[in-house]
């Protein structure tokens, strides 16, 4: 099954790279919820999972694509707060740092 991520007006195939991911603060509240893992070149902190928020299941020139979009209730002080936790060996690779940058989501 083909999965995109929605960001704006771009679409990003993340299909076989939506995961698990797992957020824990400091007092021990612990978050889990599918996420992708955003590729940073030469990024200090490295790689950043982010979570994700289901949109819906449609056909697409044939095809079942599950949409996603970027979860409404986190931010780049979230995403700060939290030790975030997943298999940062399947990243997607693309402009997606850049755009998520711009709309302050990571650092």
């Amino acid at each position: 099954m083909k999965a995109l991520l929605v960001i704006g007006e771009n679409i990003f195939d993340i299909s076989g790279l939506v995961q698990t991911i797992e957020a824990t603060n400091k007092e021990g509240q612990t978050f889990r919820g599918n996420g992708v893992v955003i590729y940073r070149p030469n990024h200090i902190h490295g790689n950043a999972p982010i979570f994700l928020k289901w949109v819906g299941t449609t056909r697409l020139l044939g095809q079942e694509v599950t949409t996603y979009a970027l979860a409404d209730n986190w931010d780049m002080f979230d995403y700060l707060e939290y030790e975030m936790k997943a298999d940062t060996s399947k990243a997607l690779i693309s402009c997606a740092d850049q755009l998520l940058r711009k709309k302050g989501i990571i650092n």
